[in-house]
């Protein structure tokens, strides 16, 4: 039933399904493909989405469906992960599709345990998901192209800082601009006023 199956992997009621040969990251100008049995690890960036080539290749019998979801050690880190099903009679390897919303970056390492899938006996088989062994992602399985760069958490708080920075400069020169105005107006009534005694006391004398 599981393909490159490792009993390390047994849990008491559910199997660590691993990362696998291929990661696809999605960026603006297009889907990225990353060969992770070659490079060893990828880095996932915060708001970053890649789909993992799972490990283990599965092959469920159409009396059997599964259920897979994020391990906790990669949750806590700020991997999301919708988790979903593993329909009856499915042939192949798992797509998992997963997202930093976390504040740092995240790294998966090649065969590193990375969602848990359970599996659970049907009463009755049921209608075979397909005859299709799916070895290659269906391209609507392809994550969403972001419209733009996006910034992280880090660039995030970088440029509140500076914008911070920039308010509290733009207020300093407004006060200081307001003094010299209040300054100014106070020359220029005292001006007038020195102005009128003069012609008052012109006027007496």
């Amino acid at each position: 039933m599981i393909k490159n199956f490792e009993p390390s992997c047994v849990q008491p009621a559910s199997y660590d399904v691993r990362a696998g040969d291929i990661a696809i990251f999605a960026h603006p100008d297009g889907h990225k493909y990353i060969s992770l049995k070659h490079q060893k690890e990828i880095t996932i960036h915060p708001f970053e989405s890649v789909v993992v080539y799972s490990y283990e290749s599965i092959n469920l019998p159409r009396n059997m469906e599964g259920y897979v979801w994020i391990r906790s050690y990669f949750a806590n880190k700020g991997l999301s992960f919708s988790g979903g099903s593993i329909d009856p009679g499915y042939k192949g390897i798992l797509f998992l599709s997963v997202r930093n919303v976390g504040p740092g970056d995240i790294t998966v390492k090649y065969q590193e345990p990375l969602v848990s899938a359970k599996f659970t006996k049907l009463s009755t088989p049921t209608v075979s998901y397909s005859k299709e062994e799916f070895l290659e992602i269906p391209q609507q399985r392809l994550p969403l192209l972001p419209s733009r760069s996006m910034y992280d958490w880090a660039e995030i708080s970088e440029k509140l800082d500076k914008l911070n920075e920039s308010l509290k400069k733009l207020e300093f020169e407004s006060k200081y601009t307001r003094r010299i105005l209040e300054i100014f107006v106070m020359a220029v009534i005292i001006g007038l006023v020195v102005a009128l005694v003069e012609v008052l006391l012109t006027r007496v004398l």
